[in-house]
């Protein structure tokens, strides 16, 4: 079997199963059939991986070759593999969170878990030089990660290592006692097996979506949580020979099934028997969601947005679903850019083509950010008449808010509302360079309300879009300063010292705890 592929995960499982494997690197300037055809040999399917900022071929669409798509750190880059991954033949996801939400966009994909090449396995080493090590980035956005690494280093020698290649991380790991991981999201991650196949003893966090699948807490390795994370430390430390035998389990099991050999089988027993296959849209559908997907990429990462407008005005000629969403994403393109005339114009031809919620939405963001607060006002509530929305919310009456808003933050706050009763919450790797005056989801929309008018309402619709992500932890810096500025509820206090805890930081909850018990004692 020869295989087209751009990656890395999987290459020598391929090939150890005895398949012909081409590296092949996509050009966006090239299209992808004529890439594959200058390889001058028979191709059974192309493998890409999807991830980050990945420079994709142009034309995917029209590709006659049997298309595979591998989604690493699936959850993060959801925002725009769910509409690229639609033209694809079979769809593979590492996090297995990735498979309820890829169905919800009507894409049928495998949980297939990352991996360790067999060349990677370290010898077991009985000569520990560390006690702990975390090697990772320590970004100070990522709160949890910082956290976690700073209650460590006061009670521990914690050692924390960033840029060093893949052998030197792997040599790291197994000279040291634990090694530690913690995830951005919920998920059986790469550190995992990198741990696992040092030898040591991995120490991850309680409730990795997928690890009790395949590991057994306290047979395999070690799980953690904020009430538990410093005694564990000190039992494997005070005691470490007693928990080599768990270091040992986990180590002959990740050998034994959760190699590139392992993943790489898996993969083509799905694609034999069509468990991972999607059934290609058309022609013209399949060229607007590449085209939305790029686009996608582009506000995350940055690029020209030329021949994305113009693959969107060609797609206005299509069918009325093709062609109200490219109008509408035109529209978005020409309000971000303040040609709010034209974009309104667009927004109205999106409208008349396929009347939806989210095109009412952008345009009544139009009428708000141009200060048309009438106009806002009759459009929202015409949505709620029109649409199938959820009147009655946690936060109110919908229509009755509209009817009050006074001012544009009162109705960013609706908008925000309305997405959220359209379950748009957030969307975990999107994460625009700038705050984005058309926002998509419904934190965006509240964060804007937010920022305008700090009302406890607005706090606790931020929070409940990040509570199921168990990312609430990522609004401390906001939660701290209303806290400060005295503009919080008293159960939003109680609250951020909970959220404080269960980001692992003691010590801030704790102060929280005692500030609130001081204030009420004086009042």
């Amino acid at each position: 079997m020869n295989i087209a592929y751009q990656g890395l995960f999987l290459h020598e499982g391929l090939k150890l199963l005895g398949h012909n494997v081409i590296d092949v690197s996509f050009s966006k300037d090239e299209d992808i059939q004529k890439t594959i055809e200058d390889l001058n040999c028979k191709i059974d399917f192309i493998l890409i991986e999807l991830w980050g900022d990945r420079i994709l071929p142009k034309e995917l669409f029209k590709c006659k070759y049997t298309l595979v798509a591998y989604c690493i750190d699936s959850p993060i880059n959801e925002f725009w593999t769910t509409q690229l991954c639609r033209i694809f033949d079979f769809v593979f996801v590492d996090q297995k969170q990735s498979v309820y939400n890829f169905l919800q966009h009507g894409i049928n994909a495998v949980w297939l878990p990352l991996c360790i090449h067999e060349t990677s396995f370290c010898e077991i080493n009985p000569n520990k030089k560390y006690d702990i090590t975390f090697v990772g980035t320590t970004s100070t956005n990522r709160i949890k990660r910082k956290n976690i690494l700073a209650l460590l280093q006061q009670n521990f020698n914690l050692n924390v290592i960033q840029g060093v290649s893949h052998s030197q991380m792997m040599k790291l790991f197994a000279e040291s006692k634990i090694v530690l991981n913690e995830n951005l999201f919920s998920g059986l991650t790469l550190r995992v097996f990198q741990g696992l196949a040092s030898g040591s003893l991995v120490l991850t966090e309680e409730g990795g979506c997928g690890v009790d699948d395949y590991f057994r807490n306290g047979e395999h390795l070690l799980c953690y949580n904020p009430d538990n994370l410093l005694r564990i430390c000190e039992d494997i430390l005070s005691s470490y020979d007693s928990y080599a035998d768990i270091a040992t389990n986990g180590y002959m099991l990740c050998k034994r099934e959760h190699t590139a050999k392992n993943r790489a089988s898996s993969l083509l027993e799905a694609i034999q028997d069509k468990t991972a296959f999607n059934k290609r849209p058309d022609t013209a559908l399949g060229n607007y969601h590449e085209t939305l997907a790029k686009h996608l990429l582009i506000m995350r990462y940055g690029g020209q947005l030329n021949n994305t407008i113009s693959k969107f005005t060609e797609l206005t000629t299509e069918n009325n679903y093709i062609a109200a969403g490219a109008f509408s994403e035109l529209g978005n393109i020409m309000a971000r850019h303040s040609k709010n005339e034209l974009a309104e114009q667009y927004y109205i031809s999106s409208l008349n083509k396929n009347n939806t919620i989210q095109a009412n939405i952008k345009l009544a963001l139009l009428y708000i950010n141009t200060e048309k607060i009438q106009d806002a006002k009759s459009l929202l509530q015409n949505i709620i008449n029109t649409f199938s929305v959820q009147n009655k919310s946690d936060y109110g009456d919908i229509a009755t808010l509209i009817e009050r808003s006074t001012d544009s933050a009162d109705l960013l706050f609706v908008v925000a509302l309305l997405y959220f009763s359209c379950g748009n919450l957030f969307s975990l790797g999107f994460l625009k360079p700038l705050p984005d005056k058309y926002p998509d989801t419904a934190f965006e929309a509240a964060l804007l309300a937010w920022n305008k008018k700090p009302i406890p309402a607005a706090m606790n619709l931020l929070l409940d879009c990040l509570k199921g992500f168990n990312i609430e932890g990522e609004m401390l810096p906001q939660l701290l300063e209303a806290i400060q500025k005295v503009q919080l509820t008293d159960r939003q206090i109680l609250r951020a010292a909970e959220i404080a805890k269960q980001y692992y930081d003691i010590d801030l909850a704790n102060n929280i705890i005692t500030a609130f018990r001081t204030s009420m004692k004086k009042s």
